[in-house]
Order: structure tokens, then sequence, then C-alpha cells
């Protein structure tokens, strides 16, 4: 998380000493200004970083800086007091109420609150200097380092666990498990001063609850699964036996035997089920009743079947040929005959 650094005024007009930002002068392109209260104030910007200002003002540097190039804020005490507070600061490090027998340095902790330290002496020409690396916030007075502040970050979670949990060196990874769905929300504070949240939907988890079509015939391939999910994220990828994923729900031509589904949704949550396709009882069937022809070249014979196995409704032939939904056949003449049955 970038900060900007930041030079207030709660004094009134004002006449400061010379700044200097990574060892330059400041000039007017650095910083952008905010003006306390109902009136407008104006401000200048002089060679050597020193500022003016005429009401009380807030200028922010118009870089962020994420600690990979180091920053280094310097400035040097022109002697001028005040009755109000000048400040100088980046992220969770200020110098306050900075005068010349006096300034406090504030820090920020991982309640959010801030730690103060008050220093009294003689510092009408002090030399200040806040460097910032990414890690630490450094404070110096006239060359010797008088407080620091190692970053931190505090994770919070709603519906769920965060861990590590309580302060953590800024960069610290944490893993949130959440153990319910719904709307849930992660946040972070940062050297206790500044709050970032997320807002996200946590799925309910996927559940599967096939329908399943036995092959309709032994040995047959006719066997269905048809993948019903509840839960998780539209939209969901489907598998079979750890096959190639695809958006159709529905595996077809499958034999008997045991198959896994695997469900995964958008977001790449998944889940699986293990299913059995059965087929039915082998076909058969036997002649229940036959009657020959009374009469040489006639054609008053017939022939009828008595089905087993397989599922309904069948089919008859005679002939291999043309099939019939009855399984009497009338009206045959003298010869020989081959029965088939199909499902």
């Amino acid at each position: 998380m970038p900060f900007q650094y930041a030079i207030s005024f709660n004094t009134g007009a004002y006449q400061t000493g010379a700044f200097k930002i990574n060892g330059l002068p400041l000039k007017s392109s650095d910083v952008s200004a905010h003006y306390y209260g109902s009136t407008n104030g104006s401000y200048s910007i002089n060679a050597d970083g020193s500022i003016n200002v005429d009401n009380d003002t807030y200028l922010g540097s118009n870089t962020y800086y994420s600690g990979q190039s180091p920053l280094t804020i310097e400035y040097t005490h022109n002697g001028q007091d005040n009755n109000g507070d000048f400040s100088i600061g980046i992220g969770g490090m200020q110098i306050r109420f900075i005068k010349n027998g006096s300034f406090s340095v504030w820090k920020r902790n991982y309640l959010g609150e801030v730690d103060k330290q008050d220093f009294a002496g003689a510092y009408s020409n002090a030399s200040y200097k806040i460097t910032y690396d990414g890690e630490y916030y450094r404070l110096s007075l006239n060359g010797t380092v008088i407080s620091e502040l190692r970053r931190f970050v505090v994770y919070s979670a709603t519906g769920g666990n965060i861990s590590p949990g309580g302060s953590q060196n800024y960069g610290t990874q944490a893993i949130y498990t959440p153990n319910g769905s719904g709307i849930q929300t992660i946040s972070a504070l940062i050297d206790g001063a500044v709050y970032a949240a997320q807002r996200f939907n946590v799925a309910e988890d996927i559940t599967i609850n096939p329908t399943i079509i036995n092959s309709a015939c032994s040995g047959g391939n006719t066997g269905r699964i048809i993948v019903n999910t509840n839960g998780g994220q539209s939209p969901m990828q489907y598998a079979l036996n750890n096959g190639a994923s695809t958006n159709i729900n529905t595996f077809n031509n499958l034999t008997a035997g045991n198959y896994t589904i695997r469900v995964q949704d958008a977001s790449g949550c998944s889940a699986t089920r293990d299913v059995s396709v059965s087929e039915n009882a082998a076909l058969s069937f036997s002649v229940s009743s036959q009657s020959n022809n009374q009469c040489s070249n006639t054609n008053n014979g017939s022939v009828s079947f008595q089905a087993g196995g397989g599922t309904a409704p069948f089919s008859y032939s005679v002939d291999g040929a043309d099939y019939q939904t009855d399984n009497t056949f009338n009206n045959l003449s003298a010869g020989n005959y081959t029965l088939v049955k199909r499902c």
C-alpha cells in the first residue's frame, strides 16, 4: 500500500525553513494543496524548498511511494515559532507541533490508536529527517535516529477465520477460510493509518445430484448420466472419470459400470461424486404357443413369444427385418423362421 508524504499547517500565516525530498529542494509541482475551513488560502514554495502559507493548509505529495525506491523528507527549522500545529508525516509516522522549544512524534499502533512521544529542548535550527524504505519509517534529529516504526498490517474477516491473526509485518500473506456462504468482508488496517476492505460473496458448496439412466440392454451402451448441481458459482465445468472438462452436463453412450463425476465452478471450487450405471438382464424369450398350418399351401400358421430380460417395450420379428410390438405372428405359411426380440 503506497503512501503520500504530507506537510500540514494549522498555524495561520507561516513561513518554514527549507524542505528537501530525496535530497532535492521541494518544488511546487511536487505537491497539491487543500485548505482547512471554508476559506481558501494560497501558498508558495521558494527555490530553497521553504514554504510560505497565508492560511491553514495541507500539502500532499503528488507521488505515491511504495518503498521500492526509498523516500527521504528533510526539514531544517528556521527559528520561526508558531502557536499552532506545524507537522510533517508519511504513513503511520508524523512529527507534530514543531516549535523552537518542542515537538511531538506520533506513531500509529495496531489498534489504530496513536502513541505519542513529546520532546523538549533547543530546536530553533534543528534538522529533521524521515526516511521510508517500504519496511521502516525512521525519524532522525540532527543526524541521530530517535524513533522508528516498522510497517505492519492487521487482518480481520467476517464469516470465517483468517490466519495469521493479530499484528503482522507488512507484506505478510494471510489465508482466509470461510465457515459459511453469503456476503463476507476481509479488511486490513495498514500502519494503523489506512483501512482497506474487500467485500465478496462466498458461494454455497457444490452438491451433485445426478440423474442415472441405465443401459437398456445387456452389453449395450445406451446408459446416460445427467449432472444436476446446487451451489457453486456459474458457469460450471463437468468431467467424467478424469476426462476432459466440458460445459455440457450430460454424458451419453455409457456402458454399465462405475463412474466418477467431477464438477468445477467459475471460482475453481470443485466436487466429485461416484455413481454406477447399471444394465438390464440379458434379453431372453421362448415360444409360448405355436400353431401349424392345417393344410398344404396355406398360411394360417401362428407363433407367440414369451419375453424375458431387457426393458419393455419390446419389438418382435420373424425375419429380422420387419418388427412389431405384438408378440404373436399370424398368417404364417409353412417354413423356417428366425425369431428376433429387441428392446
